[in-house]
């Protein structure tokens, strides 16, 4: 946990910026393993990186697995829980490389009238845009 520690200290030190996720410290490697994070063709006493978003219902709704020496990409995190978000607000989907602010399509399980949509959208086929004017938040 030192490690750790100093590692949000640099964040501050560095960047002015304070890290809000928590750390945590597992020595016998019983946690990684449980969420299989020890591949064995990788090492045998080292993690992959591995992110997990999970929703305040305690639900996962997305694992991010990277090889050991491949760090993570934080933009697609963060595209990917503007998704998940876009989809609890209006049921909508997202397309293939979606970005906030994209147009996003009602999904094949949900009636379009269980699915909200932004008061000036004209046609009968639904479109969802985050952050667009009348449309839900990015």
């Amino acid at each position: 946990m030192g490690e750790q520690a100093a590692w949000h200290g640099e964040g501050v030190a560095l960047f002015g910026v304070e890290t809000g996720f928590p750390g945590g410290h597992d020595p016998g490697m019983h946690l990684a393993r449980l969420f299989g994070m020890i591949h064995e063709r990788e090492s045998l006493d080292r993690t992959i990186r591995k992110s997990f978003i999970i929703s305040l219902g305690l639900r996962v709704q997305m694992i991010f697995e990277y090889p050991l020496f491949v760090g993570r990409n934080t933009e697609e995190l963060l595209r990917v829980v503007k998704a998940l978000r876009l989809r609890a607000e209006t049921g909508a989907a997202t397309l293939a490389d979606w970005c906030g602010g994209d147009i996003a399509i009602i999904a094949d399980d949900r009636p379009e009238g269980q699915s909200s949509r932004p008061a000036a959208t004209p046609a009968p086929r639904a479109r969802a845009r985050a952050g667009a004017p009348g449309g839900p938040p990015a």
